[in-house]
Formats: structure tokens, C-alpha cells, sequence
């Protein structure tokens, strides 16, 4: 997906009242910090997603639920499921709605790479010549 709401994941007519799922293999070196979808129920009449449920892991064989919640109807916006285990390297989100399909606008994945270090803030004198 794309960072556009105009392009959306959505699942086949054919999974008919079963849990649909999108799956994540992330980079070894990896570390999630968060998991976030965007849902629009308000426009995406017979595609609302009524459930989801985060599950992370070291393998997908191996994952567990992080974070379930009931999606109103009429909610249109992000959920973000914030990860506290950073040696996951698989992810799933499942979804459930009343409808036969469901749709997710958008999925991300926030963390760092692991040759990434975190960003140290700029010094005094830094700033200052950042500002003149």
C-alpha cells in the first residue's frame, strides 16, 4: 500500500464469516516499536472492519495476541497497537466484520533498522547555527 486513502488491502468475497488476516515479515535486524491501520467505515460501505486483533512473534508458528479491540461502525481514522517486545519479527493483524469482506486503507510499521542508531539531539552550539 501506498500513502494514499484511495488505494486500500481488501480481503476476497470468497472468506465469508472467517478472520482475515494480513501478514508482516519484517528484516531481521528490524526492531517494531508499533503497528498501525487506517480503517474508513464511514466510506467503505460493505467492507467495515468490525474487529481487530495485533499478534507478533519470532515466527509466524509462534505469534500471541498484543492487542484486540471492537472498530464502531462509523469510525474512520488510525489504530495503533504500541509493541513493548522488540524481538518480534513477524506480525498479524486479523480483522472480522459484518459484512463478507473488509478493508484496511493503509498498514504501518514504525521501529528502526538495526544498523539504525537513534537520533542523539543536536547540541547548543548546533542550534544555534541551525537558527542564525
Amino acid at each position: 500500500m501506498r500513502h494514499s486513502g484511495d488505494e486500500w488491502w481488501e480481503s476476497g468475497d470468497e472468506d465469508r464469516n472467517k478472520t482475515k488476516w494480513v501478514a508482516v515479515k519484517l528484516p531481521g535486524q528490524a526492531q517494531a516499536r508499533s503497528l498501525a491501520v487506517h480503517i474508513d467505515n464511514g466510506r467503505d460501505i460493505g467492507n467495515k472492519v468490525g474487529s481487530l486483533t495485533f499478534k507478533t512473534g519470532r515466527t509466524i508458528e509462534d505469534i500471541v495476541v498484543v492487542k484486540s479491540l471492537e472498530v464502531d461502525s462509523r469510525f474512520a481514522g488510525w489504530v495503533t497497537c504500541f509493541l513493548s517486545d522488540t524481538n518480534c519479527e513477524a506480525v498479524r493483524i486479523e480483522m472480522k466484520g459484518p459484512d463478507n469482506t473488509v478493508r484496511l486503507r493503509q498498514v504501518k510499521v514504525v521501529g528502526k533498522g538495526g544498523e539504525a542508531s537513534s537520533p542523539n539531539p543536536p547540541e547548543k552550539m548546533e542550534s544555534q547555527r541551525i537558527q542564525q
